[in-house]
């Protein structure tokens, strides 16, 4: 498969056959939903301890600062929406999550929906309403109107996460007041342009090296934040310049690593993924 989609990629659009064109789609958003499922599933199982989170202190204290204190009058409106923005598997949605369990006590309602590539508005704007209000409604009319009257002069603070189009921004922004004064919005997209036009965007950084070990460590050795093994230290660091300090990407390798059990095994399966070339690791 990876051979036939990069001879593929190499060749003009308009030489392509019908079916081709068609697989290469397929296969594309299916890599986006196998992404997205397994950055849910490590979402969901890193927030059951946030304090364990690694490396996103700095970036959860920066978010805070722009959402509550702000900077001068004239930029009010932009502080009023972060956008974070970032390639999949950094952990948008992560410290979306960490920033709205912080501060989500302070608002009189908050909620955190998923868009998706190809969002149900009618869902999303149920699912939205539902944990505002405890109110689930039939028919997407109703429930933007709902939606409204019920924000209206409240203190809220949303987060939407995954946004892959502006037009569907467009019309979640229209159900949200946008008149109440200290309403918050957090959105997460991969995508710079929808960042940029829904306004102050929060570009996310990988890992460094140092959190990317503490990580990769404490996947594979339990609780332990540096490698037992010096040698495997070594190998180890290769593995994780390859990761680039992708929290996604180091977390699979880790578990497929930890899979192999903590014994002499695991020290091969680390020295010999070590060993691979940039494109095979």
């Amino acid at each position: 498969m990876k051979d036939a989609l990069e001879e593929m990629s190499e060749t003009p659009a308009d030489k392509l056959s019908r079916v081709d064109k068609i697989w290469a789609r397929d296969v594309k958003e299916l890599s986006y939903d196998i992404e997205d499922s397994i950055d849910t599933f490590i979402v969901r199982s890193r927030y059951e301890k946030t304090s364990e989170l690694v490396g996103i202190d700095e970036a959860r204290d920066e978010l805070i600062k722009m959402m509550v204190m702000g900077g001068s009058q004239a930029s009010k409106q932009q502080e009023k929406v972060v956008s974070i923005v970032g390639f999949g598997g950094l952990g948008k949605t992560t410290l979306a999550n960490v920033v709205y369990e912080n501060l989500r006590g302070q608002f009189d309602c908050s909620a955190f929906v998923a868009v998706s590539q190809t969002p149900n508005m009618e869902i999303l704007f149920n699912n939205l309403l539902y944990q505002l209000d405890k109110r689930n409604n039939a028919g997407i009319n109703n429930v933007i109107d709902d939606l409204r009257e019920f924000l209206h002069g409240k203190r809220y603070f949303i987060v939407i996460d995954d946004i892959w189009d502006i037009s569907v921004w467009k019309i979640i922004r229209y159900a949200l007041p946008d008149h109440n004064r200290g309403c918050k919005i957090i959105t997460t997209t991969r995508i710079m342009n929808v960042a940029e036009e829904i306004g102050c965007a929060y570009k996310m950084k990988p890992l460094c090296l140092h959190s990317s070990k503490i990580l990769f460590y404490r996947r594979i050795f339990g609780n332990k934040d540096k490698c037992p093994d010096e040698e495997l230290a070594i190998v180890s660091d290769r593995i994780l310049i390859k990761c680039a300090g992708v929290p996604l990407a180091i977390i699979t390798i880790a578990s497929l690593l930890a899979s192999k059990g903590r014994n002499k095994l695991l020290g091969e399966s680390i020295r010999s993924m070590g060993q691979l070339p940039l494109e095979e690791a």
